[in-house]
């Protein structure tokens, strides 16, 4: 296993603009509120001992390399 890059942050006056995608999934959970319509729920059973802190540690450094785990779409006068 390599050593990922690091990363660099970027300054943001405003917040990027949606994506088409982006766009139709909020309009569509607007309107539907299907929220869960694209979650992909799967269930893994481990063996053996878990280390709870390496989970976390692993997971924290998924969702901060990730943007788009941390995105959230705010809503400011009816827009997102």
């Amino acid at each position: 296993v390599g050593v990922e890059p690091a990363l660099e942050a970027r300054d943001r006056d405003t917040p990027p603009p949606l994506s088409l995608a982006q766009q139709r999934l909020w309009l569509l959970s607007r309107i539907d509120d299907a929220g869960a319509a694209y979650h992909m729920p799967c269930a893994y059973r481990l063996r053996g001992a878990l280390d709870a802190d390496a989970l976390a540690r692993a997971l924290r450094a998924l969702v901060a390399r990730h943007e788009a785990l941390r995105t959230r779409f705010d809503v400011v006068d009816g827009e997102a």
